[in-house]
């Protein structure tokens, strides 16, 4: 096993992982529908507390790991989230479901930005291929997930969580026995830095817009997409489609990412194409597939418009990472990735509940169709932050120009 390279280890303990959170988010809406009595306004408001923390677990995660490295915190996370999703499957009230909810949340915020850091900086030059490297296990993991939880769920809701707890513990024992490499997720004696980074030029405020604009498209995304978590299972069941079938959809979802990465590293080296516009393309199918869930029927309909939605996520959730480090300083790699981290789970956090408002209070298909038109604009985040981010490309090439000549 540990003749595998770092990035082979990262990806085993990765779909652990992930497995073991698709068991809980999924059922998360039905398991306080019909065992806690909550409505789905109310459902929305406990998932927001959960993303909300993720927020600032992403955040402190990626600072941390700039300043400390992240193997110590990795584990303390993992050994506590252990502790706290057994202690869900045991309690019995909305108030402590929440809370717990609330503390996973913030756990689970900090282990997955540090992981995506320590491949980024295990992988000097090679930072696409550790991004991509971590999406496609990690949404492997969500299909072994979604196919476990649909299982588990039949036979027990509360089965869920204690697979998750044990789940957390492999993961924990494969960590620390897996990954030991110093330079992967330690820093500098000073504590400032990484391994052999290079000192950061401040950004100007050209750089600043351009980079919250692309986080801010990025949340969007995730609000919309969200929606397949929060209120597709609802959705799904008033048309007939049994929970276990609504879990199929995921194992598709991951069984295609898989499948598709190779030809998607083919076509993005082929074409030369470049992140943003692979996000732009990427962010058309993501809306294309929103929109026609709004229309879906059976389950052959949910299935093929998990498939659209599907080829727009493998083009823009490992893109925008990956954007963003090629526009960072290696100093902040481990602090953008908890940046954008963020600006997914922020987008996580909004999207159940605006999604729950919504479906209560107009016909299903409205959220979906609202979806699909919100997450369509995000295209012009994408251009202006690639607009903003050429033109202080340009400054800096002319003004090195000048510099030569003088």
């Amino acid at each position: 096993m540990r003749k595998l390279g770092l990035l082979g280890r990262l990806s085993l303990c990765s779909i652990v992982l992930s497995t073991g959170l698709t068991l809980v988010w999924p059922i998360n809406t039905i398991y306080m529908q019909q065992e806690l009595g909550q409505s789905l306004t109310a459902v929305g408001l406990v998932l927001l507390l959960n993303n909300g923390a993720a927020f600032v677990g992403n955040v402190v995660g990626g600072i941390l790991f700039d300043r400390w490295g992240g193997r110590v915190f990795i584990i303390v996370s993992a050994l506590s989230s252990a502790g706290v999703v057994a202690a869900i499957g045991i309690v019995h009230d909305v108030l402590s479901y929440s809370v717990l909810l609330t503390m996973l949340g913030l756990l689970n915020g900090i282990i997955q930005p540090m992981l995506n850091a320590i491949a980024v900086a295990g992988s000097p030059g090679k930072e696409q291929q550790a991004v991509n490297g971590m999406f496609v296990s990690q949404n492997v993991g969500m299909a072994f997930g979604a196919a476990l939880g649909g299982a588990i769920a039949s036979l027990s809701m509360k089965g869920v969580f204690f697979f998750n707890a044990l789940l957390y513990v492999v993961f924990l024992l494969l960590f620390m026995v897996l990954i030991r490499e110093r330079r992967a997720y330690t820093v500098r004696d000073d504590g400032s830095n990484l391994p052999n980074v290079l000192p950061v030029r401040k950004g100007s405020l050209r750089w600043f817009f351009a980079i919250t604009a692309i986080c801010m498209g990025f949340s969007v995304s995730w609000l919309c997409y969200s929606q397949w978590a929060a209120i597709v299972p609802v959705h799904s069941l008033a048309k007939g489609v049994s929970f276990s079938h609504y879990s199929l959809l995921w194992t598709l979802n991951g069984a295609l990412i898989l499948a598709s990465h190779p030809l998607k590293i083919w076509l993005v080296g082929r074409y030369r194409l470049r992140p943003v516009t692979q996000i732009i393309i990427g962010t058309i199918f993501l809306s294309a597939g929103l929109g026609m869930v709004g229309f879906a029927e059976d389950f052959s309909h949910f299935a093929a418009a998990m498939v659209v939605l599907t080829c727009g996520e493998v083009l823009v959730f490992p893109a925008v990472p990956v954007w963003l480090v090629d526009e960072s300083g290696d100093g902040l790699k481990g602090k953008m990735l908890g940046i954008c981290a963020a600006a997914s789970t922020f987008g996580r956090m909004l999207g159940p509940l605006a999604g729950g408002v919504v479906y209560e209070r107009m016909p299903g298909h409205w959220v979906f169709t609202l979806s699909s038109a919100l997450c369509l604009l995000t295209v012009c985040n994408y251009w202006i932050a690639a607009s903003f981010l050429e033109h202080r490309r340009g400054r800096i090439l002319r003004h090195e120009h000048v510099e030569a000549h003088l």
